[in-house]
């Protein structure tokens, strides 16, 4: 949960409670595996449970929780769930194939990042719970990715085509002074066009600080 709007000020870890599956629904599926628990029960959302949780939830322990964030990541960072969603997700998450590599990181301009947190995840999405990186672990590697941890700034694309060049432009901030950019320097499709409203970092460049990265607000 993101707290803060457009500043980007807080990210907010909370409990999205557990999910019950009655055993009409799981019970066939329990009792063809002999695992679940005796009730029939899975407790747990399944697209983000852990092999282990699935053959045994009283099994299940810290790892079991990375697994669950590493999910989470993974969809957040391509749109799909890295399993598939219900209970046809139980075979690949038991099996543990690594989820193919988004598409979204195929940018230049995100590739170095995207490529981090990838490589993260399928750490956090290791079949043997021992393979996977301890909490503090993971926070540390979150820590030393190369995304920009300045404040974020509301403004609005002021000019383009500076001497000709259509790369880049000005961005004048809502507060403050002007920045260059770089339309490669956008998250997604860049619309580097005049009175266009964007939400971006700010970093120092020779000259004019620069603005990375950039996101076009509307």
């Amino acid at each position: 949960m993101i707290s803060g709007g457009f500043k980007f000020a807080t990210a907010k870890i909370t409990d999205f409670g557990i999910a019950k599956m009655a055993e009409e629904e799981i019970g066939v599926w329990a009792d063809s595996q002999g695992s679940g628990t005796s009730s029939k029960t899975v407790l747990g959302a399944i697209p983000y449970m852990s092999p282990e949780s699935i053959s045994d939830f009283k099994s299940a322990t810290l790892p079991s929780d990375v697994w669950a964030i590493g999910a989470i990541i993974f969809e957040l960072f391509s749109g799909v769930l890295p399993f598939g969603n219900g209970l046809k997700s139980i075979p690949n998450i038991l099996q543990a194939k690594p989820p193919s590599k988004p598409a979204q990181i195929s940018a230049p301009q995100f590739k170095e990042l995207g490529e981090q947190v990838y490589e993260l995840v399928l750490r956090c999405l290791s079949k043997e719970p021992q393979d996977r990186p301890s909490a503090h672990k993971l926070a540390i590697a979150c820590g030393e990715f190369c995304y920009s941890q300045e404040e974020y700034e509301l403004g609005t694309i002021s000019r383009n085509n500076v001497s000709g060049r259509p790369y880049g432009g000005f961005i004048q901030p809502d507060n403050g002074n002007s920045l260059f950019y770089h339309k490669n320097n956008f998250y997604g499709t860049p619309k580097n066009e005049v009175d266009q409203k964007v939400w971006y970092a700010r970093g120092e460049g020779g000259g004019s600080d620069r603005a990375f990265p950039i996101v076009c607000l509307g």
